[in-house]
């Protein structure tokens, strides 16, 4: 589904610039994975930059990340949404609060590579593992309470 709407907003933005006296230029989106649109801004990430752009010219209004391990940096991925009043990122082992406008906030480290989506207060992941012992794959669903504990849940895969 995300791959389809990626493909209709890219079609769009090519029909624009066809028909349009003003062009655009989208050459920094090389391999673009996470897109939300909101009423007053795009937003789409291109590991390892988040770029937020103008709905009406497809201009970027700004871009924030590098790649990296440190303070707003992402290390292999990255995956975004908003909420009510954050843009709120996972990257391999944090999550990272922005304004909507793309101000870093903060971030918290995350226990593991999990990609995690916050439920309330608290957060819920998955992941593949491996089982040294047993030497079986398995995807595990994590329950983090705001101090992290983790409960696990490990479902054998075929």
């Amino acid at each position: 589904m995300r791959k389809i709407i990626l493909s209709v907003f890219l079609i769009s933005i090519l029909i624009s610039y066809i028909f349009s006296s003003t062009k655009i230029s989208l050459e920094f989106l090389t391999k673009p994975d996470t897109l939300v649109v909101s009423e007053n801004i795009i937003y789409i990430s291109n590991f390892p930059v988040v770029y937020l752009l103008s709905p009406e010219s497809f201009n970027v209004i700004k871009q924030f990340g590098k790649k990296g391990e440190g303070p707003e940096e992402f290390k292999q991925f990255i995956r975004f949404h908003l909420d009510k009043d954050h843009i709120v990122i996972n990257s391999s082992g944090k999550m990272s609060y922005y304004s909507k406008d793309g101000d870093f906030l903060n971030e918290k480290k995350l226990p593991g590579n999990n990609v995690f989506k916050p439920v309330g207060e608290n957060y819920a992941g998955y992941r593949l593992g491996d089982d040294k012992k047993t030497r079986e794959s398995f995807v595990a669903i994590d329950i983090f309470d705001h101090v992290y504990v983790a409960t696990t849940i490990k479902e054998a895969r075929e």
